[in-house]
């Protein structure tokens, strides 16, 4: 990606009242809302079309979509240097609105992984970043990647809250339809963006300053493994949290995704409040050290829960499946118990839940 200070002025875009770094943050906000919708409502759709391990399969579809994006990342951050920071953006825009609404039509689980996985494909946070470098001044690029920062983490909280407040009035189709209208506008607002100046004939591409050097450096290999590990920590106690919610203390949809407004909101406490002071006193790596041994902490105290309730004394059995909640079944706050009866032979020693 090229540096800072190559892009439009910042008085001209303050006189419009719109930043140029705007558009690129639209579009991660709208990237990350559908990404974040998933992980609340998964748990509950899969055991609506009657998946028998919930949990596993969650994780297998959670992980490869977030797997693709990092494969995505990579593609599009490429591409972005060849073909401009705009159409990347377009290009990724356009998929992700066409397989966020895709998820809504998923009726099996081969297909959803699928879907998913191309949905992750299609991330634009690399050319969004790519965007911010393009079209902000170097003193503007601070101020830009602090706003992208942040359009990642309210895309994050606005599911939740979106999840929370709708999912189980409007089910799992209107839900991947609505995320895939958000990323429309990402695409609309990106299109209505002011192109790129043309380049001039024989200009040279932007070239990647410092890439095959840091790629040597074994302290960035390190900087970056720990980064991704601790992404995929964090998205494991999650997915944790989730699951407890849901099986150990029986959380509908709606309140589990309000409980992802309070960790999205603690989230971002630390990053704008917690981090930069722990940072300035311990220094940057000791900070990520110790964020990595807090989250694995709390990955280890969020599956005792689940793992106890799930023991071998205490598992489901076969023959007592557990209870699947639909949305549309929901009504005035009342949850209605889908069971499926040919499937529960009567059992001398357990009465019925609904008794």
């Amino acid at each position: 990606m090229g540096t800072g200070g190559v892009g439009e002025d910042e008085s001209t875009s303050k006189k419009r009242c719109w930043r140029p770094e705007y558009p690129a943050c639209v579009c991660t906000f709208a990237d990350y809302f559908g990404l974040a919708t998933l992980q609340p409502a998964l748990p509950f759709y899969l055991a609506t079309i009657g998946v028998d391990d919930v949990p596993l399969w969650a994780g297998i579809i959670l992980s490869g979509q977030f797997a693709a994006v990092v494969l995505g990342n990579l593609v599009w951050g490429v591409a972005a240097d060849r073909f401009g920071a705009r159409k990347v953006l377009q290009i990724t825009m356009v998929g992700d609105a066409i397989f966020f609404a895709a998820t809504g039509f998923c009726r099996n689980l081969p297909l959803l992984i699928v879907v998913r996985v191309f949905a992750g494909l299609s991330t634009p946070l690399v050319p969004s970043l790519a965007y911010i470098f393009e079209k902000c001044t170097k003193e503007g690029v601070v101020a830009g990647m602090a706003r992208y920062g942040f359009s990642v983490i309210s895309g994050y909280m606005v599911a939740g809250a979106f999840v929370g407040a709708a999912y189980e009035s409007l089910g799992w189709m209107v839900t991947s339809l609505i995320t895939g209208a958000v990323a429309v506008v990402g695409f609309g607002v990106v299109t209505a963006s002011e192109p790129p100046p043309p380049r001039e004939p024989g200009q040279a591409r932007p070239q990647s300053s410092g890439v095959r050097d840091a790629v040597k450096n074994p302290l960035f290999i390190t900087f970056g493994v720990t980064c991704l590990t601790n992404g995929y920590l964090m998205m494991l106690m999650m997915n944790l949290l989730v699951f407890n919610l849901r099986d150990v203390f029986d959380f509908s949809a709606g309140q589990v995704g309000t409980v992802f407004i309070a960790t999205t909101m603690i989230m971002i406490a630390c990053s704008f409040y917690v981090v930069p002071r722990v940072s300035k006193r311990f220094g940057m790596r000791n900070t990520i050290n110790g964020a990595g041994v807090a989250i694995i902490g709390l990955c280890v105290l969020l599956s005792l829960p689940f793992a106890y309730s799930h023991g071998p004394s205490r598992g489901v059995s076969s023959a007592h499946p557990p209870r699947l909640r639909d949305p549309k079944l929901e009504i005035h706050g009342a949850p209605r118990t889908l069971h499926s009866r040919e499937s529960l032979p009567p059992h001398p020693q357990s009465r019925c839940i609904s008794c």
